[in-house]
């Protein structure tokens, strides 16, 4: 955005950082809270799923996020048939995914991580800043 000489760049941030988006997809409500508290915290914007068929309804309605964690197991549309609908997407095919997941012995095509549970929030961390990393604002 051009105001009067100068060039404004325009930027969410959060003190000297700019803010990222992710999108938690759980069916335990417990979890979804936590997983919020611990990126909202390091300064993540989150949005919250509770299956796989309410994180596609977000998905449609919303700006893409810049990174979605997401279970496998869940009621209405599992987490594999959300990293299916993922990949057929032009517009979604870009976002990369964590699982996170207690039932998972490697991870599924489609993602770029996977975290057992329980995850420690450290670990959690880790992962998502070096796939969504909150960077220095100029």
């Amino acid at each position: 955005m051009r105001t009067g000489s100068a060039y404004v760049r325009p930027v969410t941030t959060i003190g000297a950082r700019q803010r990222r988006t992710v999108l938690v997809v759980d069916d335990d409500a417990d979890l979804r809270a936590s997983l919020s508290q611990t990126l909202g915290d390091e300064g993540y914007h989150v949005m919250v799923a509770s299956d796989g068929k309410d994180a596609w309804d977000q998905l449609i309605r919303n700006k893409p996020p810049s990174l979605m964690i997401l279970d496998l197991r869940m009621p209405r549309k599992s987490g594999e048939e959300v990293l299916q609908l993922l990949k057929q997407s032009p517009t979604f095919v870009n976002i990369p995914v964590v699982i996170l997941s207690a039932y998972l012995t490697f991870p599924p095509a489609g993602a770029v991580a996977w975290l057992k549970k329980p995850v420690q929030a450290k670990t959690l961390l880790s992962v998502v800043q070096e796939y969504a990393p909150l960077a220095a604002s100029a």
